[in-house]
């Protein structure tokens, strides 16, 4: 999991650093792997990912991926308990 972590973390420094040299094949691997560790079971790793959706459509602008939105309502509306934990605002609370 720390490998996993501090690789996603640096991962996410470069994508600040470099996003416009990034191809559009790397970009929608990062972007689909970054969706699938929103629901990994450790903590850890999906707020690395939330970090790298947020860098991603930061850099870009939502319009450069505005399915990220529809696939955090799916996400949303899950029966899994993980992803329900992923997509509730109590810590807000």
């Amino acid at each position: 999991m720390d490998l996993r972590s501090t690789a996603g973390l640096v991962l996410k420094n470069n994508l600040r650093l470099d996003f416009q040299d990034l191809n559009e094949e790397a970009l929608n691997y990062i972007k689909a792997a970054a969706v699938k560790a929103l629901v990994d079971r450790y903590d850890l790793i999906r707020s690395v990912a939330g970090t790298i959706i947020t860098t991603i459509v930061t850099r870009a602008g939502i319009m450069a991926w505005p399915e990220i939105l529809q696939q955090y309502m799916q996400m949303a509306e899950n029966s899994d308990p993980v992803i329900q934990e992923v997509c509730s605002l109590r810590e807000y609370y």
